[in-house]
């Protein structure tokens, strides 16, 4: 089994300079927001996995490995000239569901260039963080604290989650062969179910028991309404493999749902 011991950081690095390198036209003909999803691991593009991205970094030129901090502020670069044609549409914000070492990858990352990268960030479950993203044309866009403004934090988790709804009316969760139930949402944004407390109180109503889970990655959410400990192994070993094989991994922690929170599984 192939251990993850690359951080996001070092991802979004070998991603900025393969895009740059390969594809400079990408990043001149979309908005900086955009931009700056490229520069934060490409993992915001429903078709780029990070670890293809980081394989055909390692297929290029030495020179050009020598050089990842010259073509990350060619991105940032970017950035800053486009920045003007992003406009904020509420109606596409949504929540998006990461980690701690996430967020504190994208923060060192930006460091490395001089900028303070201060996003909007709620807490779900440590390790697990809320963002938010507009997500428009099929790309995402984290939200940086200057777009709240004088609103809450809480108004725009409500809102976010109510637009997730809108935006997948059908995701639904399911049984899978071994037992385990499953959310499907179309496959990117299962994970953001874990902030929508109406969907969990459905589930906790029609299954009568305990929901235990595990979001390894983005679009994974795996849970059982049967909290034993030999079901809470087993979350365990399908959070750890998947958290290592998957393209965009989250965490390999195991979520308990108590009343309407959820709690991280310390035993």
């Amino acid at each position: 089994m192939r251990s993850r011991k690359r951080t996001d950081a070092q991802y979004g690095e070998a991603y900025a300079a393969l895009l740059c390198s390969k594809r400079p036209d990408f990043l001149v003909t979309k908005t900086g927001q955009l931009a700056l999803a490229v520069l934060t691991a490409g993992g915001f593009r429903h078709d780029v996995s990070l670890r293809d991205a980081y394989a055909d970094y390692l297929r290029l030129d030495i020179s050009l490995k020598d050089s990842i901090t010259h073509h990350a502020s060619a991105v940032v670069a970017a950035i800053d000239a486009n920045r003007a044609n992003f406009t904020l549409s509420l109606d596409d914000i949504l929540p998006v569901v990461r980690s701690h070492d996430y967020v504190r990858g994208l923060q060192d990352l930006f460091q490395k260039q001089g900028i303070a990268l201060d996003l909007i960030c709620d807490e779900i479950a440590d390790p697990f963080v809320l963002l938010f993203c507009q997500h428009k044309d099929e790309n995402m866009t984290l939200l940086g604290s200057e777009y709240l403004g004088n609103a809450k934090i809480e108004t725009l988790r409500a809102l976010s989650v109510n637009n997730l709804r809108r935006a997948f009316p059908t995701a639904k969760h399911l049984r899978s062969e071994d037992g385990l139930y499953f959310v499907a949402a179309r496959g990117t944004f299962e994970s953001s179910f874990l902030v929508d407390n109406e969907f969990w109180r459905e589930v906790t109503e029609q299954s009568g028991g305990d929901i235990i889970a595990i979001a390894p990655a983005r679009g994974t959410v795996l849970f059982s309404a049967s909290d034993t400990t030999e079901i809470r192994a087993y979350l365990r070993r399908l959070a750890k493999h998947m958290y290592e094989t998957e393209s965009h991994p989250i965490a390999d922690s195991l979520l308990v749902r108590q009343g309407h929170v959820w709690v991280t599984a310390t035993d």
